[in-house]
C-alpha cells in the first residue's frame, strides 16, 4: 500500500515536471516570437538542451517585455554605434560584406541568452561553424536559412557546440588547478633545497605541460577542427604590448598567408584573440582562384564578415580593426580542409 502511495506520487511529480518543462519550452518559443515575428523555422524545438525551469523561464520573459516592445528601435541604435569603427576602416578598403548572424544582436543572440553559459558570448561555436560552412562552399547565414526563415537547428547547434566547448575548458581548467596546487608547494621545496621531490617535481610538470597543450587545442579549434577533416598546418603566437607589435604582427601575418598560399588555395585561419580582461574567436579565410587572392575576415560579433581581393588593403583593415580592439596576444592556427582541393 505504501510502495503504491509512493508510486503514485513519484509520478505525479514525474508529470508536473514534464509540464513546467514544456511550458518552459513553448514560453522560450514565445518569448523569441515576440522578439522575431515570423523569423524562425522551428525544424526542432529551440535549445532543448538547456535546462530551464518554468520559473527561470517566466523570469527571462519578464525581463525582455520592454525589450520585445522596443526591440527594433533599441537594436538599430546599439548596432549603428558598434558597427561604426568597421565601417570608417571599410571605406577605404573596397570591401564586399556578407551577411551573417552576430552574437551581439538578432536571433543568434537570443537564443545565447537562455543559459548562462552562454549570454556572455558564444564566438568559439560561431567562428568554427562559420568554418566548416566555408569548406562545404557556404556561408553561415545561407546555411542557416529555410527560405527567409533561420533554422531552429542551426541556431540551436552554434550554442550547443559552445556550451560543449565551456564544458570540456572548465573540466580541464579544474584538473590544471589540482595539479598546480599539488606541484608548487613541491616546487618549492625543491628549490630550496629538498631534492627528494625531483623527481615528483619532473612528473608534475609533463602532466600540467600536457594539459596546457589540451586548453591550447581547445582555444584554437584544433580538437574540434580535427575531427571535422581539417588538418593543421602552422601556429604561431604575437605578443602585442604596444601599438608598433600590432603593425609588426599584422605585416608578418600576411607575409605568411603568402608564404601559405604557394602550397595551398585554401587556407582557414583561427584566431584566437587575448584582450587585457578577456579572449574573442575569430577567423580568416584565404583561397586563390586563377592567381587572384582573396582574404575573408569573420568577427562574430557582427553582422557582416569581410571580403577584400587587394592584399595591401586587408592588411590596412585588419591592422585597424585589432588596434580598435585593444589586444595584448594573438594565437594564429592555420588549417587546410583535407577532402577539398586546398
Amino acid at each position: 500500500m505504501v510502495i503504491n502511495q509512493l508510486e503514485k506520487e513519484r509520478k505525479k511529480i514525474s508529470h508536473e515536471k514534464t509540464l513546467k518543462l514544456k511550458r518552459a519550452a513553448d514560453i522560450k518559443r514565445e518569448n523569441l516570437e515576440a522578439r522575431h515575428p515570423g523569423k524562425i523555422h522551428y525544424d526542432e524545438p529551440i535549445t532543448p538542451f538547456i535546462p530551464m525551469t518554468y520559473d527561470e523561464a517566466l523570469e527571462i520573459l519578464e525581463e525582455n517585455t520592454w525589450i520585445n516592445r522596443n526591440h527594433q528601435k533599441t537594436q538599430s541604435t546599439a548596432e549603428k554605434e558598434n558597427m561604426k569603427p568597421l565601417f570608417d576602416i571599410l571605406e577605404k578598403c573596397d570591401a564586399e560584406l556578407i551577411k551573417q548572424p552576430s552574437q551581439i544582436k538578432g536571433k543568434l543572440f537570443s537564443v545565447s541568452m537562455y543559459s548562462k553559459k552562454t549570454d556572455d558570448g558564444i564566438c568559439w561555436g560561431h567562428r568554427l561553424e562559420s568554418i566548416i560552412q566555408k569548406s562545404q562552399g557556404k556561408n553561415l547565414d545561407s546555411s542557416m536559412r529555410f527560405g527567409n526563415q533561420i533554422k531552429a537547428s542551426s541556431l540551436n547547434k552554434i550554442i550547443k557546440n559552445h556550451m560543449e566547448y565551456g564544458k570540456q575548458r572548465d573540466k580541464l581548467e579544474l584538473e590544471f588547478t589540482k595539479i598546480d596546487n599539488k606541484y608548487q608547494p613541491l616546487k618549492w621545496s625543491y628549490e630550496h633545497g629538498n631534492p627528494q621531490h625531483a623527481g615528483k617535481v619532473k612528473v608534475l610538470q609533463k602532466k600540467i605541460q600536457k594539459l596546457l597543450e589540451k586548453i591550447e587545442k581547445l582555444e584554437t579549434g584544433e580538437t574540434y577542427l580535427t575531427k571535422h577533416n581539417f588538418i593543421k598546418i602552422a601556429q604561431t603566437r604575437h605578443e602585442l604590448k604596444k601599438e608598433q607589435d600590432a603593425e609588426t604582427f599584422v605585416s608578418s601575418f600576411i607575409g605568411d598567408m603568402t608564404a601559405n598560399k604557394a602550397q595551398h588555395q585554401k587556407v582557414y585561419k583561427t584566431l584566437a584573440l587575448k584582450m587585457k580582461e578577456d579572449g574573442h574567436a575569430v577567423s580568416i579565410f584565404i583561397e586563390n582562384e586563377g592567381g587572384k587572392e582573396t582574404f575573408t575576415f569573420s568577427d562574430p560579433n557582427y553582422n557582416r564578415s569581410v571580403r577584400i581581393d587587394d592584399k595591401q588593403k586587408f592588411e590596412d583593415f585588419l591592422l585597424k580593426h585589432f588596434l580598435n580592439l585593444g589586444l595584448d596576444a594573438v594565437r594564429v592556427t592555420d588549417f587546410i580542409y583535407k577532402n577539398k582541393q586546398s
